[in-house]
């Protein structure tokens, strides 16, 4: 195995040890300051953002590993285009649907979260947190780390 490749998995691994430590050791901040029903609307927010980035790309960003090398050179950059281009209009469509219509159609399924703020912020968080995926995607076609 080459240096390279160690050092580029080495940062990966530390990437996710340190996400995953800071979330772990913020955690007695969380229950010393937030209440139980604000700590619920932080998960409930949460998982609202992990779900609405899943709906909104549609995966196609994963898509790139597996077609990218399957097309010519040439077609490479038109097929770059067309999947980063399908993975922003339509969840900036879905996003400003969501932000007018949003509160009739989500509420009655999370009663206990009011809309504004909470539930309409999850829904643009998601929507401006899919820059970060596509870059994370492109790096790894150029396999460096993101």
């Amino acid at each position: 195995m080459s240096k390279k490749f160690i050092g580029d998995a080495f940062l990966y691994l530390f990437g996710l040890l340190l996400n995953r430590g800071v979330s772990f050791l913020l955690l007695p901040v969380y229950t010393s300051y937030l209440t139980v029903d604000e700590y619920g609307i932080i998960a409930i927010c949460t998982t609202l953002i992990l779900v609405l980035g899943m709906a909104f790309t549609l995966s196609l960003e994963a898509s790139l590993t597996i077609l990218y090398y399957r097309v010519k050179e040439e077609e490479a950059k038109d097929l770059l285009a067309m999947i980063s281009l399908s993975v922003i209009v339509l969840p900036l469509l879905l996003t400003t649907f969501l932000n007018f219509f949003g509160q009739p159609l989500i509420s009655p399924f999370i009663p206990n979260v009011s809309w504004s703020p909470y539930l309409q912020m999850s829904v643009w968080i998601a929507f401006l947190s899919i820059p970060q995926v596509l870059r994370r995607q492109f790096c790894e076609l150029d396999i460096k780390p993101a």
